[in-house]
């Protein structure tokens, strides 16, 4: 089963979770697993994306520790799908979709632990 969970034999991930319930039982099984780090978050339907609108509880395990960081809102507005496409490609600017993007690689550099904090996560995802 574990190829499944992790088919790249990652050193750390970022899982997202519909109800925030399943956010211990995602924790249990990367420690059953012996997975060095695991950043968990409640995505809105459930997708390991960070909402720029509000702020986010983000559950990192690294060995068997598990710590609680508070990540706070990015923006105040609301973006399509079309806006995020727009970012992508360098013809809109859009708030809520650049802080989607951004929170996002700042969660992935958090689970990686070469952040070093949450300001700096967001920083150094900003930069990229």
């Amino acid at each position: 089963m574990e190829p499944f969970i992790n088919p790249a034999d990652a050193p750390a991930g970022v899982d997202g979770v519909f109800h925030p319930p399943y956010i211990a039982a995602h924790l249990a099984v990367t420690q059953r697993m012996a997975r060095p780090r695991l950043l968990v978050v409640k995505g809105g339907g459930g997708e390991a994306e960070r909402s720029p609108a509000k702020p986010v509880a983000a559950h990192l395990m690294t060995g068997a520790a598990v710590e609680v960081l508070t990540l706070p809102a990015l923006s105040d507005t609301r973006s399509t799908a079309a806006d995020f496409a727009g970012v992508w490609q360098g013809s809109v600017r859009g708030a809520h979709a650049e802080g989607t993007i951004i929170g996002t690689i700042a969660l992935g550099l958090l689970a990686m632990g070469t952040a070093g904090g949450v300001e700096l996560a967001d920083a150094e995802a900003e930069r990229i």
